[in-house]
C-alpha cells in the first residue's frame, strides 16, 4: 500500500506511525501540531483505527481543510 500511495502522491506522501519508530517516518499522536509539521500537499489521506480517525478529522476541521481534500479509509 505504501508503494501505491507514494506513486499517487509523490513527494507529498508522509507516512506517520503512532507506535513504531522507523527512520525517515514521522512518529506520534496525530494531532493538529503533528499534521501541520508533516503536511506537504493539499490532499490528506487518512487510514487508521476509529479513535485516530476521529482525532484527525477534528484536527483537519480546525485547520479548515476542505472535505474534498480528505480521503479516508477505515480498517
Amino acid at each position: 500500500m505504501e508503494k501505491e500511495l507514494r506513486q499517487w502522491l509523490g513527494d507529498d506522501f508522509v507516512n506517520v506511525l503512532s507506535d513504531e519508530k522507523v527512520d525517515g517516518m514521522a512518529h506520534g499522536f496525530m494531532d493538529e501540531k503533528l499534521i501541520k509539521e508533516n503536511r506537504v500537499g493539499s490532499k490528506v489521506y487518512v487510514c487508521g483505527p476509529p479513535p485516530m480517525m476521529d482525532a484527525v478529522g477534528d484536527a483537519l476541521k480546525k485547520m479548515k481543510v476542505a472535505d474534498e481534500d480528505v480521503v479516508t479509509e477505515e480498517f
